[in-house]
């Protein structure tokens, strides 16, 4: 008897009443990443591609895995695929979706989330209390000190 399992296992009951087990290639693919990711990835949200791009070189160069979206709704579905977002750097004033109105959406979804808001005027926008703050413009090493002390346990 043969079936498939979870995450392209499958087994096969020998007339013995062992089980075998065989992975699939896919399967062992994913294990093999799984294993081998050690970054910590970071999401930068923001409606200016230059500045997502400052930030995300300043945070590469700190081998952290970087992903970007110009807004909320787009970073809604990335945080939905990647469960592995460990902290989202937000601009504070989006169109369509603020940053305030996006912190809040993601910690109905992911409660605990640790978030980091940026903005070129101090923050008084209403941004959730869970979230940490960055003044705009920001030196590379600023940004890299200030994400690690909130990425620590």
């Amino acid at each position: 008897m043969r079936g498939l399992g979870h995450g392209g296992v499958a087994g096969d009951r020998q007339t013995s009443g062992e089980v075998v087990l065989r992975l699939s290639a896919a399967a062992m693919a994913g294990s093999v990443s799984a294993i081998m990711s050690t970054q910590t990835t970071i999401l930068i949200v923001d409606d200016e591609p230059a500045v997502r791009q400052v930030g995300a070189l300043a945070l590469r160069g700190a081998d952290y895995e970087i992903l970007e979206a110009p807004g909320g709704e787009v970073a809604l579905a990335m945080l939905a695929e990647r469960p592995d977002v460990a902290i989202v750097m937000l601009d504070c004033k989006m169109p369509h979706m603020t940053g305030p109105e996006l912190a809040r959406a993601i910690l109905a979804r992911r409660p605990g989330m640790k978030l980091v808001a940026v903005s070129g005027e101090p923050c008084d926008c209403g941004m959730p209390a869970e979230a940490s703050f960055l003044q705009k413009p920001y030196r590379p090493s600023t940004l890299r000190a200030h994400i690690a002390e909130r990425l620590r346990p």
